[in-house]
Order: C-alpha cells, then structure tokens, then sequence
C-alpha cells in the first residue's frame, strides 16, 4: 500500500500545475494581456511565455510520468512492494516537483536537464528493479 503514496504525490503535482495554469490563464485574459479567443483553435498571437511554460510543463507531466503510474501499478498489483521501490519512487516524485518548480520558476534549462535526467534514471532503476523481481520468479 506504501507503493501508492507516491503516486499520489506525482497525481498532486499534476492537479497544482493544471490549477497555477488555469490561473495564470484566467488572469492574464481578463487583464488583456492575451486575446481568450487564442484559445478557440490556438491559432493567432500566442500565450505569454510564463503561460508557455506552465502549458509545456502541464503536458510533460502526461509523458514519462505515465510509465511512472505504470510501474507503481504493477509493483501494487503484484505484491512486489518494498522500501527499496518506495524510496525510489518518492526520489522520483520529489526530482519531478524540483523539475516543477525550475520550469516554471527561473526555467534555467541546464539546472532543468540535470533534474530530469535524474528523475529517468530514477524510472528506469525502478523499472529495472521491477524487471529483476519479475524474472526471480
């Protein structure tokens, strides 16, 4: 059951983020520093780009996350839990909320990289591991 909590944590950092975009959306719009039918095909001037950023973000957060919620569902579904993958899975729910918070702050791209690739390493052990664990049995 430990296994599930990080997968909440990256469920929460995704609700944050949706929420901070909606904001920064709705805000910008009603100060007209962007025209609202932008968004009808998201075609014309664009979004400010601490807007882009923060819909960039929204959307990475649907693609190597996925295999994240994939493996912690199979680790649960299986019974292979352990503190071993529960470590490895809050490492990797807490490198993505650091990648969060540079995106989406000083979006230095190279500190960014850095967390990321951190954040795949960390997947892909978890992946490994669970690789290993399966093949033992």
């Amino acid at each position: 059951m430990d296994i599930l909590f990080p997968l909440s944590g990256m469920v929460a950092i995704t609700f944050v983020t949706l929420f901070r975009l909606a904001y920064l959306r709705f805000t910008a719009a009603s100060r007209k520093e962007l025209d609202p039918n932008y968004y009808r095909v998201y075609q014309g001037e664009g979004e400010p780009e601490k807007i882009a950023a923060a819909a960039r973000h929204l959307t990475n957060l649907f693609e190597t996350p996925v295999l994240f919620y994939l493996v912690v569902v199979v680790i649960f579904a299986a019974g292979l839990s352990s503190p071993a993958f529960v470590t490895l899975a809050w490492c990797y729910v807490a490198f993505r909320a650091v990648h969060c918070w540079i995106h989406l702050g000083a979006n230095v791209v190279i500190w960014r990289f850095r967390v990321f690739l951190l954040s795949i390493i960390t997947l892909l052990t978890i992946w490994i591991m669970l690789g290993v664990r399966l093949l033992a049995q």
